[in-house]
């Protein structure tokens, strides 16, 4: 019996004897200086120190930050590299400085009275639909950037008064829009220079843009259509460069296709890095940003050094020099370009963008500026909307914290002009208090000033989705894509309201909508709508966004296997689709396939990994999967990132000793039957070694 006892003994200690599970997240520099972020301490470099960057206090629950955690004060992309493009000598520290659209550090943020987490959300419903576009300029086709008189001091705005609204039925409220693509295509300046390039007409394209530009300096107010005719380049389209490319080529001398070039590139950056906080962007996107900067500031440099002055060219080279926080070049370019043009009203509207707190400025010094612009009477252009810029930054701020305090500012914003940003910021006001009659109502006066405004289009298309009216949303974000090409968030939501819209088709046509009903007719009825994207699928097999409808459809009537081989085809289209990995988890939690949906999470991580929605779903799957420890870790992350749901998961989540006891039952839960086997295969080996002993006694 001793060999049982130690066998017994054995097993006990293995089962009980587990390593520490308290999750740590460490943080480490690797040969370049880039700071790296893990909670597997295995995949840290031999040999390379690192330390701790997240802890749990003595209670167990909060969350205390280490170190930095910003790895933005790192040099991307090099300093020599734009010494040659801009001729600068003195350039600062670093190339990218931080880049403080999204976010800015606490100490800084502390003393200009700024908090990252007010960044407003713009009527953004659904999660992963995407962050509606910051760097979308206002300057809509003929629709100009009028500014300033900033008569009361806004930073002493008294908003103690409450708001009151008429409440609107959401889902009765008639839209009355007069914006549709027909109309937008005849109109919009901006359509017009982007078909004049894919129709390859080069000649009437250089005549156009000249023409808007000699109407501007015959008339400064007609400043916005110049502007909206070269945002026709801000397309995302890879093709687009290559016509543009021949475009150049069959124009050599002509320096505004350079100009058109330098704003493909410029966009292209933007749409790369995104609007997260820099804090959750990636290192690879902030440096993917900085080359195409770099590439659009080399096409303004060619231009100027070959002697074009250009309203257009000041102004975006003026944007990326701020958005680099290389202030003092950015700040002699806007004095060189006022020089040249002394009543633009659009180089002052980005000159005032970039004194906002989020850019390290202060609302100090915005209503400086607008009151010395009021005071200048050199000035002949009507400039008091950009006073009602200061209000609408300031509302933007306090969005999350004091909502009706916000729609005060707004207010005060729109009594200085009519500008679709401050609608914007009304809209996401009122979506925040779940007004969303008076949303829609604001969205209407929104396009009612301009028609060519994207993002109205979006935030539209989001209020109507969120109210299920489907195909009055599915119309609007096919206007915001029409006039804004090729934006993920826009592209994945079309592609969700197709699948609905399947859905509801089907359903209307058969009865009572519900997918417990799958009767033959309804199943029937969706192999012929999956037959038909089958064929959509055939004559454009690189579109993800089909197989990601294709497979919902698969997986709205248990098609689970299907589902899964469309949303793998989808993701290998494009990898960086959160949406993607997250029907594909949905699909395969059906199947208990925990293990496939680590993995795929986890090559999501490796592409995104600030991604706290990602973590919180990865984590989810390790404690399906049995991994508690991991799953642990991967909330913790979460919540580092500043995923809300994460943080109130953590506080009901097991101590780590809880965590340790249910590990060792859940491990004899899962071997007690190798165990048990093992246990008597050792008593029959212990009674044959008997038997043959009393035989050789005999």
């Amino acid at each position: 019996m001793k060999y049982l006892k130690f066998v017994a003994l054995s097993f006990a200690i293995l089962t009980f004897y587990q390593t520490d599970v308290k999750a740590e997240i460490y943080q480490w520099k690797d040969s370049t200086g880039k700071i790296n972020y893990t909670n597997d301490i295995s995949k840290i470099p031999a040999g390379q120190s690192y330390d701790k960057a997240l802890k749990r206090d003595n209670s167990g629950k909060t969350l205390i930050l280490s170190g930095n955690s910003d790895s933005s004060g790192d040099s991307v992309g090099g300093k020599s590299g734009i010494d040659s493009i801009l001729g600068i000598t003195k350039m600062g520290d670093s190339i990218n400085g931080g880049y403080n659209m999204l976010h800015i550090d606490e100490k800084s943020g502390a003393k200009i009275n700024y908090d990252n987490s007010n960044m407003i959300s713009n009527g953004e419903f659904f999660k992963k639909d995407g962050v509606t576009d910051s760097n979308e300029s206002d300057k809509t086709d003929g629709v100009e950037i009028v500014a300033v008189n900033s008569g009361d001091k806004a930073i002493n705005i008294d908003t103690n008064a409450p708001v009151t609204a008429t409440k609107i039925d959401p889902y009765s409220y008639k839209l009355n829009i007069k914006g549709d693509i027909p109309s937008i295509k005849k109109s919009s300046v901006r359509i017009i220079a982007r078909e004049l390039l894919r129709a390859k007409k080069f000649k009437e394209l250089n005549r156009f843009l000249s023409k808007l530009e000699r109407d501007f300096e015959q008339d400064f107010t007609k400043e916005g259509f110049l502007f909206a005719a070269y945002f026709a380049f801000e397309t995302g389209d890879t093709n687009d460069e290559a016509l543009i490319d021949d475009w150049i080529k069959e124009f050599p001398k002509n320096n505004i296709a350079h100009i058109a070039k330098a704003i493909y590139y410029k966009d292209m950056g933007w749409r790369i890095r995104g609007n997260q906080y820099i804090k959750l962007t990636a290192d690879s996107k902030i440096k993917q940003m900085n080359d195409y900067f770099i590439k659009s500031m080399r096409e303004l440099r060619d231009s100027e050094q070959n002697g074009l002055d250009h309203v257009v060219l000041y102004d975006q080279f003026m944007s990326m020099l701020f958005t680099m926080s290389l202030r003092e070049e950015a700040n002699a370019l806007y004095k060189k370009a006022l020089t040249k043009y002394p009543q633009s009203s659009e180089i002052r509207a980005t000159y005032l963008h970039f004194l906002s707190p989020k850019w390290g400025g202060s609302f100090t010094e915005m209503t400086q500026y607008t009151d010395s612009l009021a005071k200048d009477k050199s000035i002949k252009n009507d400039l008091k909307d950009l006073s009602g810029v200061v209000y609408n930054e300031m509302a933007s701020l306090i969005l999350n914290k004091d909502t009706n305090k916000a729609l005060q500012l707004i207010n005060k914003a729109l009594e200085y002009g009519k500008s679709t940003s401050f609608y914007r910021n009304k809209i996401a006001i009122y979506n925040k208090l779940n007004d969303y009659g008076n949303a829609l109502k604001t969205c209407e006066e929104c396009l009612e000033e301009s028609i060519y405004d994207s993002q109205c289009y979006k935030m539209l298309g989001d209020i109507l989705l969120y109210l299920k009216r489907n195909k009055e949303a599915y119309k609007y974000y096919e206007i915001s894509d029409y006039l804004r090409p090729n934006q993920d968030n826009i592209k994945i939501s079309m592609a969700k309201l197709r699948a609905y819209i399947a859905k509801d088709d089907i359903y209307e046509k058969f009865g009572k909508k519900t997918d417990t009903k799958l009767t033959d007719n309804v199943l029937n009825e969706y192999k012929l709508v999956i037959q038909n994207f089958t064929k959509e699928i055939e004559a454009s097999p690189f579109d993800p966004y089909l197989y990601y409808i294709r497979g919902t459809l698969h997986r709205n009537i248990h098609n689970f296997d299907l589902a899964v081989e469309d949303f793998i085809r989808a993701i290998s289209l494009k990898p960086t689709e959160y949406e993607f990995y997250y029907l594909l988890d949905y699909t395969l939690s059906f199947k208990r396939d925990f293990k496939t949906i680590i993995e795929y999470w986890t090559k999501y991580l490796e592409l995104n990994p600030k991604d706290g929605d990602a973590y919180l779903e990865r984590s989810g799957a390790y404690k399906h999967y049995g991994n508690m420890k991991s799953a642990k870790a991967d909330l913790e992350m979460a919540a580092y990132l500043g995923n809300k749901k994460a943080e109130q998961f953590l506080k009901r989540y097991p101590s780590d000793e809880a965590i340790k006891a249910q590990y060792a039952i859940s491990f004899v839960a899962e071997y007690k039957d190798y165990f048990i086997a093992f246990v008597g295969f050792l008593i029959v080996l212990l009674i044959v070694i008997r038997v043959r002993r009393a035989k050789v006694k005999r």
